[in-house]
């Protein structure tokens, strides 16, 4: 599809349906990069102008 001349760019994503199905798959089973940020402040903090209580 794309040869061994070049690295693949976006503009070869619809050349490429089997690459993106695999890459959805993954991110479909699980992420690749953990998201588990904190839920609460761990100290008062302001935001935005909106004060966040601990």
């Amino acid at each position: 599809v794309i040869g061994q001349s070049r690295q693949p760019c976006l503009a070869d994503k619809a050349n490429m349906p089997y690459t993106e199905a695999v890459i959805n798959e993954i991110q479909r089973l699980g992420n690749v990069v953990p998201m588990g940020f904190p839920k609460k402040a761990v100290k008062d903090t302001t935001l935005g102008g909106y004060f966040i209580p601990k």
